[in-house]
């Protein structure tokens, strides 16, 4: 799905809504069968660490982690998720599509805001999420990029089975 609109429409909110970041002021969310609203903040985190990936639009990078610790972020958030070595494989192979492989070890802060984008883009999609949610996912790439990026989202979207819903 793709949202259009003008800045300041409500896009990023609506993504804000669907991942449980923000409540609704009347009416429920609900994504699948969980409803945002019947659980508490615990149990909103970790499905959201296990059923969401976020791509946001200003990325929300630790700064004092590499690329590699960043994409690995969600198992550090969640005992749930499970570090194993078809996940590390998954990271490398990611790491390749996004043309970060080289990178792997560089503290973000030494990265081009497009490399910024490109790590947030793979710590989304590291956990193979049900859903996506992409805040302007190519807001910060050249021409080219944004075509990479955006067939490499519909394409891990369309292998994991999962639901893409975009902001531009």
């Amino acid at each position: 799905v793709a949202l259009a609109g003008a800045s300041g429409c409500g896009k990023t909110t609506l993504l804000r809504l669907l991942a449980g970041i923000v409540q609704p002021q009347a009416g429920t969310v609900r994504v699948g069968e969980f409803e945002m609203s019947e659980v508490d903040d615990a149990q909103l985190r970790a499905f959201r660490i296990q059923n969401i990936g976020f791509v946001f639009q200003d990325f929300r990078l630790i700064d004092y982690l590499d690329v590699r610790e960043n994409i690995r972020l969600p198992w550090r958030l969640n005992a749930a998720l499970e570090w194993t070595g078809e996940v590390d494989a998954r990271l490398r192979e990611l790491a390749t599509l996004l043309q970060l492989e080289d990178k792997l070890d560089t503290p973000v802060d030494e990265l081009s805001q497009g490399e910024q984008q490109r790590t947030a883009i793979g710590r989304a999609l590291l956990p193979s999420p049900g859903l996506i949610l992409a805040d302007e996912p190519t807001g910060n790439l050249d021409p080219a990029n944004k075509t990479r990026i955006l067939d490499l989202l519909f394409d891990q979207a369309a292998e994991n089975e999962s639901t893409l819903v975009m902001a531009t």
